[in-house]
């Protein structure tokens, strides 16, 4: 497309383009088009090219809307950020400064010997009003089964530092 640069207006280049009207990529092509119409195509084109530009326009004033949405939501978010974070400053100023680490009795590993064998479901009677010695013994090593393996999850557990003191 042949530009005649001797008339008395001629063609702006994209870097005095975004000079004008800013960088963004679809306004300076509404712009381009609406200044080719205008030099080489005639009103007709002109008029549609400015219709285009108008449509670029408006959706540009929308996206600018929204983000100035977006850094008021910002701006809030981070005001009730600095109000959560002054209330815990002011809760640690009232303990003095001074946060327990650890807080109950120490921990001791048990006496029994843990095990990370699987636990079988318990089998035994049904709930009567007496029982007798082989009921009572297999609830006796179900229990001790348990006990077994939850000392074996606490030593797991303090061992990989998911428990404390």
């Amino acid at each position: 497309m042949a530009r005649n640069t001797d008339d008395e207006y001629s063609y702006l280049n994209r870097r005095q383009i975004a000079a004008s009207i800013g960088t963004d990529p679809a306004a300076i092509a509404a712009f381009e088009s609406l200044q080719t119409a205008a030099f080489e195509n005639g009103p007709a084109a002109s008029a549609e090219a400015q219709a285009t530009a108008d449509a670029a326009g408006q959706a540009a004033s929308g996206a600018q809307q929204t983000a100035d949405k977006g850094v008021s939501d910002a701006a809030t978010a981070q005001g009730a950020a600095d109000t959560a974070q002054d209330r815990a400053d002011a809760a640690y100023d009232l303990a003095d400064g001074k946060v327990a680490k650890n807080v109950g009795p120490a921990w001791v590993a048990p006496a029994a010997a843990p095990s990370r064998a699987a636990v079988p479901a318990y089998t035994g009677g049904n709930a009567a009003a007496t029982y007798d010695a082989a009921e009572v013994t297999a609830l006796k090593g179900q229990v001790a089964a348990l006990t077994a393996a939850l000392a074996a999850l606490v030593i797991d557990g303090r061992a990989n530092r998911s428990l404390t003191n």
